[in-house]
């Protein structure tokens, strides 16, 4: 049995399961578990799940502007997908502040796949899960979070991915890239946007005990499709194409050409000052 095959016979399993979550949803959304969010719409008739992520939207709207002067470049990009297509988002990595940026950025319709441990505490869960997180357990193939991700992306809602698994804080810390990101693309036949935030590594730097207020700059890239990497041996698909996604999220951070990257001594990834 495939892999595919196996996650859409958990999907029908769960469908017979006696509609547990079917009745969860008469729960008012305060109340209702946390684990309730994980497979509900973002975008749905019951207003009242939707409440919370609105008020948070217009109070980190507040923050952004007027501590941040945060600025999106770029937006004219997702005008290139095709009508009512989701798209994998993809990008660098240095701050707490980047899953907040991208929800702001794409005005909630993106959920984000976080490390189960940030799930471990009982109020940061409830705040991941409202605004439409998911955990995933790492170095796993970690099947639920796999399907929650095609889910999502049928559902038309965008998925944020950080390849680089954890945060970049320095330029002497070198990543390592985890290919998820082209797996689930080519699984759920989307494209995948890549991303570059600026300025988002000043906001707390490594050995600094106060908050500084720095402009960010989030800047977002054209669509890329996994067919433009057809050509390579199959094997190295998702490296190739992980590797090339992560140096367009450096140079869209840096504003500057792609070509450049790794040139100069420049955009070769890590945080920048």
């Amino acid at each position: 049995m495939t892999s595919d095959e196996s996650i859409r016979q958990d999907d029908g399993a769960k469908d017979a399961e006696g509609g547990k979550m079917v009745q969860s949803t008469s729960r008012h959304h305060l109340i209702r578990p946390y684990e309730d969010f994980f497979d509900r719409p973002l975008k749905g008739p019951e207003r009242g799940v939707r409440i919370f992520p609105w008020i948070a939207y217009v109070l980190v709207t507040i923050y952004l502007k007027v501590f941040h002067r945060v600025r999106v470049e770029g937006r004219e990009n997702l005008g290139l997908l095709p009508e009512g297509t989701a798209a994998i988002v993809s990008g660098n990595h240095t701050s707490y502040l980047d899953p907040i940026l991208l929800v702001w950025a794409f005005k909630l319709n993106i959920r984000f796949i976080a490390k189960e441990e940030l799930f471990e505490h009982r109020v940061l869960r409830g705040l991941l899960a409202r605004l439409g997180s998911f955990p995933i357990k790492r170095e796993t193939a970690d099947r639920s979070a796999i399907r929650r991700s095609l889910a999502s992306l049928a559902r038309g809602e965008h998925l944020g991915i950080f390849p680089e698994g954890t945060r970049i804080r320095h330029e002497g810390q070198v990543p390592t890239y985890h290919a998820g990101v082209a797996l689930i693309a080519r699984m759920a036949k989307v494209p995948v946007i890549p991303v570059g935030i600026q300025g988002a590594d000043r906001v707390k730097p490594v050995g600094s005990k106060l908050f500084r207020f720095p402009k960010i700059v989030i800047r977002i890239g054209k669509p890329v499709w996994c067919e433009e990497f057809d050509g390579y041996p199959r094997k190295q698909r998702g490296e190739i194409m992980t590797d090339e996604l992560m140096a367009m999220s450096y140079a869209l951070r840096d504003g500057v050409p792609f070509e450049r990257v790794g040139q100069d001594g420049g955009t070769d990834g890590g945080a920048h000052a």
